[in-house]
């Protein structure tokens, strides 16, 4: 098996693995935090485990990085992109009537620890999906083709340990989407793609965290219906932008 398909299956292996270990270890021990579930480490050990049993000299060369400019314009697109993300979601509460978060009885030391915890979250499970295996797919194939898969793997990820089918396929509706929007926002070298896709993972989840008083279908319904307007509106952005820069080129070249 080449070293590709090694890492591949090595990655989805120990990930899937690890976080099901990592569950158990939080419902018996009661480890689970509300800021910072150990489950989440899941993504980081498989590429850690990936990196280390495959042989640096059979997988294909890592991503180039791109220019400053770029990777910063990328990241501002997907600040603006959470910022659309959660106003969508603000409506969609607004509109089933769910409550919001009384931060009245929330001390300023609670949403310390709830923000740094979602940020380190955010950052464990980016180094694993867009800093390790979007890059990896992406040696073989389409940008496009890779952030689909790594969506499709994100979302079973989130969902393995549901039994809702309801609540189930609208975890599916929300992260395939949003896989699909962070792995053409998260451009250049591994770090640059981790640190961009990094900052708007954790953005996206503010929301939730401080907009919904309680969970249930209809705040999954709001994520869901936001994920799917907020990734079909910038995929269009990247659309008439990447023609624009062809039919430029193509002025250049005859000119």
């Amino acid at each position: 098996m080449r070293g590709y398909a090694l890492s591949f299956v090595i990655f989805v292996v120990v990930t899937i693995a690890s976080t099901f270990g990592l569950r158990l270890l939080e419902e018996v021990y009661g480890l689970a935090g509300e800021a910072f579930q150990l489950h989440q480490l899941g993504p980081l050990i498989g590429a850690i485990a990936a990196a280390l049993l495959v042989s640096a000299s059979s997988m294909p060369n890592g991503p180039s990085p791109v220019a400053r400019k770029q990777w910063i314009a990328h990241t501002i697109l997907g600040v603006a992109a959470a910022l659309v993300f959660a106003l969508i979601v603000w409506a969609g509460l607004t509109l089933f009537g769910v409550p919001g978060v009384d931060l009245s009885r929330t001390g300023a030391g609670t949403v310390i620890v709830a923000l740094l915890g979602g940020l380190a979250g955010a950052v464990v499970q980016e180094i694993g999906w867009r800093g390790y295996l979007q890059p990896l797919l992406e040696s073989r194939m389409p940008r496009i083709g890779a952030a689909v898969i790594v969506g499709m793997l994100w979302s079973l990820w989130h969902v393995s340990a549901l039994t809702d089918l309801l609540t189930g396929l609208l975890l599916f509706a929300t992260y395939v989407p949003l896989g699909i929007l962070l792995g053409h926002l998260g451009n250049g070298a591994a770090w640059q793609r981790v640190a961009t896709t990094a900052l708007v993972h954790w953005l996206l989840t503010l929301p939730v965290m401080f907009m919904a008083g309680i969970g249930g279908v209809q705040v999954q319904i709001a994520v869901a219906i936001a994920a799917v307007v907020v990734t079909a509106v910038f995929m269009a952005m990247f659309v008439v932008a990447t023609k624009r820069r062809t039919a430029r080129a193509a002025e250049i070249s005859t000119s």
